[in-house]
């Protein structure tokens, strides 16, 4: 390659990124079209009522105009932001729909922006009932009024917060895009670790255990387990019978646990980490458990093993 192909190449990237991105606003406009009369935020909002919890709709209700407002703003950075591979993206997974409309990206930040400042509201409400209550108030509950001066309080707060996230200056993790708002699924956290302790090492306890997983991984948790408590390969069993067949056989469980209970309906994979100290006896089989080759199902390959 010449020094005069650099700006060759270089000139072919950038038309491709633009084309792209073209295609991805040619995508947005034709969602906005499908949304018909429903070309605002809060109106979106209320189509997916049967998706979004009471609360929620009640306070964009409120505050629909300011809402809409920054939500507007939000628009024209998608047009500039997003490419065809990002739109898709957040189609197949983030982006909340029904059969009547679709949320728009700069919608889905502005609801993770509310349901993020609604929490600070509540905490700041938290505070005022416990002053109410250490200043011997007959009745330490807020009043309607100080609700309303409350929410005017974070109306600031969530502009602030939807442009960080319209700007892609920062961002949530997956769990706060998927569920913000959310009627049934309202879990926001991201990562879950478990112990596997001595009384896990059991039919009972591995099993239990995988259930428990298997409801996390449902509502888009993220799991970290620590297995160093599980007996190894050749390990005598208690009952003074047999030998226990080791961590192999245990991770496979949770292995097919994470692949077949998706996070979100369909949304994302399982997403699943096994830790373990590096003194443990099947120390070699848990570092080769992420080989592809081999057996069929005869590996953990969709493990992360992290000492």
């Amino acid at each position: 390659m010449s020094l005069n192909d650099g700006p060759a190449q270089t000139g072919t990237l950038l038309s491709t990124i633009e084309s792209q991105r073209g295609r991805a606003v040619h995508t947005l406009y034709k969602l906005e079209q499908a949304n018909g009369a429903c070309n605002t935020f809060s109106r979106v909002m209320a189509s997916l009522g049967g998706i979004l919890g009471d609360d929620f709709l009640q306070f964009v209700a409120r505050h629909s105009d300011v809402l809409d407002s920054i939500a507007k703003q939000g628009l024209e950075y998608d047009s500039k932001a997003l490419d065809e591979f990002g739109l898709a993206t957040l189609q197949r997974g983030y982006l909340l729909s029904n059969e009547t409309v679709t949320e728009l990206p700069a919608y889905m930040y502005t609801r993770c922006a509310v349901v993020a400042c609604i929490g600070r509201g509540n905490a700041m409400a938290l505070s005022l009932r416990q002053a109410n209550r250490k200043a011997g108030r007959e009745k330490p509950y807020i009043n309607q009024e100080e609700v309303e001066d409350i929410e005017r309080a974070i109306i600031p707060l969530i502009a602030q917060c939807a442009t960080m996230l319209f700007e892609r200056r920062s961002t949530f993790a997956t769990p706060v895009l998927f569920n913000s708002g959310c009627r049934l699924n309202a879990n926001l956290a991201s990562c879950f670790l478990v112990a596997m302790t001595p009384s896990h090492d059991s039919v009972d306890g591995v099993f239990s255990t995988l259930h428990k997983c298997a409801i996390i991984s449902s509502v888009s948790g993220g799991l970290g387990i620590s297995m160093h408590d599980i007996r190894a390969k050749g390990t005598k069993m208690d009952s003074g019978q047999g030998e226990a067949t080791g961590l192999l056989p245990v991770m496979r469980l949770f292995n097919e646990m994470s692949k077949n209970v998706d996070q979100g309906g369909g949304k994302r994979r399982g997403s699943c980490a096994v830790y373990l100290e590096p003194h443990h006896p099947d120390l070699i089989t848990f570092l080769e458990a992420r080989q592809t080759h081999g057996q069929v199902g005869a590996n953990a390959s969709n493990k992360r093993p992290p000492l």
